[in-house]
């Protein structure tokens, strides 16, 4: 008989604060999923180990579709006054590097 998975009981969400303002919504959602990026990112770049077998197009396939996944997503920033192109990276103040660096 073919086992069944049981569902891992998922941990209740919490409340978001009652007078959270705009911007430490988008602080507090940014983290989680910037995070939860960062994690699924990793994992694909597990399959490059020699459990898996891959081809040069499998990989120029993934690469293209998340560059082009990170362009549209971070174009709609722009579109909103966001982050322009050129004011996006600076050495020196990019807390953001040092961080991924430490990783």
């Amino acid at each position: 008989m073919p086992k069944t998975k049981t569902a891992t009981p998922r941990k209740p969400r919490a409340h978001p604060p009652e007078n959270e303002t705009n911007r430490e919504k988008f602080l507090r959602l940014a983290q989680h999923r910037m995070r939860n990026a960062i994690k699924a990112i990793r994992l694909i770049g597990n399959l490059s180990s020699s459990g898996y077998e891959s081809t040069a197009d499998d990989v120029v396939a993934m690469t293209d579709t998340l560059q082009s996944v990170i362009e549209s997503s971070m174009g709609r920033f722009r579109k909103h006054g966001g982050v322009r192109p050129e004011d996006a990276f600076r050495l020196g103040t990019n807390d953001n590097a040092r961080e991924r660096a430490s990783a």
